[in-house]
């Protein structure tokens, strides 16, 4: 298990890029799904921050202060093994993303190798 820490913009990143993600099955689905609803803004965020879709323009939302919206989150090792895959095999990328993603990648790609180790 890792924690990540993680704003409320890149929630939603994480929230899209695991909801659009391609699987063969129901079982490879299910590390998806949990991931889903980690990242997923809850009832009470999604009111504060007026959170809503604009034709052609994609999700827009006001966050009420700053660092709202900001989490800790818990992945188990086949959610982090799945993350990892979802980002280094996006088809597209924000250049603005980028710097974002790639130290989410260095937290999660070092404890995906003691993960490995520890079951070897």
């Amino acid at each position: 298990m890792i924690t990540i820490h993680v704003n409320f913009y890149q929630r939603i990143c994480l929230w899209n890029l695991a909801g659009g993600a391609q699987v063969g099955n129901l079982r490879d689905a299910a590390p998806y799904l949990r991931m889903v609803e980690k990242f997923r803004p809850n009832d009470q965020e999604m009111l504060e921050t007026e959170f809503r879709l604009e034709q052609g323009t994609g999700f827009l939302w006001k966050p009420p202060s700053f660092g709202y919206g900001d989490r800790a989150i818990e992945l188990e090792s086949d959610e982090q093994e799945k993350l990892v895959l979802a980002l280094e095999s996006q088809p597209q990328i924000k250049v603005s993303d980028a710097a974002w993603q790639i130290e989410l990648l260095k937290q999660l790609k070092p404890a995906a190798r003691e993960a490995e180790a520890v079951v070897a």
